[in-house]
């Protein structure tokens, strides 16, 4: 297994609105306005951009996948109902 750092790479691992220690200085609005917040914070970041994600972070992560594909190079999402309409 390698590391981040051996890679050259830092990690970024945002609080969850909701979540976290500033969890209550943080309102939820919507999934869409967290999506977007996270968008524009891996938008801020070098490539390539590796996306994870589990559970809650997961849902997250897909949805800044479909809005916003071309934003990762890798993603790597555990334990998620992708709670997308069947078609």
């Amino acid at each position: 297994m390698v590391s981040c750092a051996e890679l050259g790479r830092t990690p970024l691992t945002p609080s969850l609105a909701g979540h976290g220690l500033d969890w209550q200085s943080r309102a939820v609005q919507s999934f869409d306005d967290e999506v977007a917040r996270l968008a524009a914070l891996a938008s801020s970041l070098q490539s390539p951009r590796l996306l994870c994600g589990y559970s809650l972070g997961a849902r997250l992560a897909l949805g800044l996948l479909v809005r916003q594909p071309c934003l990762f190079d890798a993603a790597l999402l555990i334990g998620l109902h992708p709670g997308l309409p069947d078609q």
